[in-house]
């Protein structure tokens, strides 16, 4: 996978930090799964912050000249 230090596979798999997209390519067809699927914990939490803020935005929503 072209990686110099072994301490970067330890990085990723304590979440300090995540592989470049051509890495995370090569995970994928290695371990033979989609992409997201080795992001998970980090595809959930995505999607609850981007829920969140839907929500959010709807409850902060101004009424229009015609009423809510």
């Amino acid at each position: 996978m072209r990686i110099k230090n072994a301490s970067m596979i330890s990085r990723w798999e304590n979440g300090l930090c995540v592989p470049k997209p051509e890495n995370m390519f090569r995970l994928g067809v290695l371990y033979r799964v989609m992409v997201d699927a080795l992001f998970i914990d980090f595809r959930k939490s995505f999607e609850k912050d981007i829920l969140r803020a839907e929500q959010e935005v709807l409850q902060n929503k101004p009424e229009g000249p015609n009423g809510p």
